[in-house]
């Protein structure tokens, strides 16, 4: 498997993903304040993916950077809404 994202620098949320599976591609998103749109592989088919948004989101295959750049201190409670096109 291998993940390719683009970016918005100054808060890390995604512009876009690519992700291959086996060397193929298997999911295409891209990401905009208020839209996913793409597809993802579905045994042979390409599954269309668009979703609403009511807010900003993080991708949810990316935690560890995601996590990095957060002000997190002790004690902190926070909730980070997220987007996964296999948890959807």
């Amino acid at each position: 498997m291998r993940d390719r994202f683009l970016l918005r620098p100054h808060d890390l949320r995604p512009i876009q993903l690519d992700t291959d599976r086996d060397g193929s591609p298997h999911v295409h998103l891209k990401y905009s304040d208020r839209h996913i749109s793409g597809w993802k592989t579905v045994g042979a088919t390409k599954k269309p993916i668009e979703v609403e948004l009511s807010g900003p989101v993080w991708d949810g295959n990316l935690w560890g950077l995601t996590l990095a750049s957060l002000p997190l201190t002790a004690g902190t409670d926070l909730t980070l809404p997220t987007y996964q096109y296999d948890s959807a």
